[in-house]
């Protein structure tokens, strides 16, 4: 009795064993459209704590198709958009409709561990000098788990970016889920947040000519500087 049900216990192993290999090996179910085809009224009235209604403005959402995972965008002079996708690329929104093609002149980003290209934004002279800001993580040599947080700039004539260019890499590298996001202050210079990483190691064979700072911190960084080493906001 005892030799039978050890018998059917390494069957019902095997099965799910088997089963497992199976549906590791079908292709990936295509990604569910879930956006609606119109846009959407939501109204922001809500209840106070004695329970009375507080009414609130309604506004209108307009669903936009076509993006893989957008991340950030910024607003140009014309009104229309600049959109980051993580997986590399800047989409523009021209009179509130989606260029099927991206922007040219973008380096190569991988888009690994929820990384990739992240945040945009235009120079406050934007009018006059075209300059174009966005942060990305490099991967480092010969370690695609690792990679470093990376701010870059460069000209945007409207349809390409050219003249790109790092002004900024952090030299601790992360291993997992990161983000870098940043902001110009009203006295002209950016103010840069890099989330860290559980997982984080000194980085190496990056030029001197960037600055170079840690992770997990806020930083103060002039849009025209190359200073390395740039310190932290305390």
């Amino acid at each position: 009795m005892r030799s039978a049900t050890m018998g059917f216990a390494v069957l019902a192993v095997t099965c799910v064993l088997f089963a497992a290999v199976v549906i590791a090996q079908q292709a990936p179910m295509p990604a569910r459209d879930t956006l609606p085809d119109g846009p959407r009224i939501f109204d922001s009235s809500r209840r106070g704590p004695s329970g009375r209604p507080i009414p609130g403005p309604q506004f209108r959402v307009v669903p936009m198709k076509g993006l893989s995972h957008p991340y950030a965008l910024a607003f140009l002079p014309d009104g229309n958009m600049l959109i980051t996708e993580r997986g590399g690329r800047i989409r523009i929104v021209r009179n509130g409709v989606l260029d099927p093609a991206p922007i040219a002149g973008m380096p190569a980003i991988p888009n690994r561990n929820l990384q990739g290209l992240n945040d945009i934004a235009l120079h406050p002279r934007f009018a006059e000098n075209k300059w174009v800001y966005f942060t990305y993580y490099r991967e480092k040599a010969g370690d695609k788990d690792a990679a470093a947080a990376v701010l870059a700039r460069g000209r945007f004539d409207g349809k390409a970016m050219t003249e790109i260019r790092d002004i900024f890499v952090t030299d601790t590298m992360v291993a997992g889920a990161s983000a870098a996001r940043f902001v110009f202050g009203r006295d002209g210079k950016i103010y840069l947040a890099i989330g860290g990483s559980a997982s984080v190691q000194r980085a190496s064979g990056f030029g001197d000519d960037v600055g170079c700072t840690g992770s997990g911190q806020l930083f103060r960084q002039d849009p025209a500087s190359q200073r390395r080493r740039e310190r932290p906001v305390r």
